[in-house]
């Protein structure tokens, strides 16, 4: 006869582990925090460079208008003009025309400035945006550099 006591134990059955360790929730919390970081410089420098770009687009939208005005009504070739835009007061020109030598063609340079309350002197510094064309000259107005 068999004593209850004398019998072997059971081998015990690998206990399966329900959930997380605590190692494993502080790697998974340290990755996320560091994507989340990573996620929101990208974010900071998108916006960034949409500002930029959107000043840009102004900047070329200003430029070409002051040029079109310029060849509709144009002043003395050789002559430096500038003045602030009508539409944004903060926005200034500076338009500059120079005959060729030849007198055919004439060089017209527009460049764009803006003046913010962050940066109330940007007028005098480097321009925003410049735009250069290169307009033909009528021919009874070549041999003198006075108005087109």
């Amino acid at each position: 006869m068999f004593n209850r006591l004398s019998r072997p134990a059971p081998a015990k059955k690998p206990i399966r582990q329900r959930g997380l360790s605590l190692l494993e929730v502080i790697i998974a919390t340290a990755i996320l925090a560091g994507s989340g970081m990573v996620l929101f410089s990208i974010i900071g420098m998108g916006s960034k460079y949409a500002m930029r770009a959107e000043e840009l687009t102004y900047a070329h939208h200003f430029a070409q208008s002051v040029l079109d005005e310029w060849q509709a009504a144009p002043s003395a070739i050789g002559t430096e003009q500038s003045g602030t835009i009508e539409e944004a007061p903060d926005w200034s020109y500076r338009i500059e025309s120079q005959l060729l030598e030849d007198q055919s063609l004439c060089l017209v340079q527009v460049e764009i400035s803006r003046s913010t309350p962050s940066r109330p002197n940007t007028t005098n510094g480097e321009p925003i945006y410049k735009l250069s064309r290169w307009v033909r000259v009528p021919l009874d107005s070549s041999n003198t550099k006075g108005n087109l």
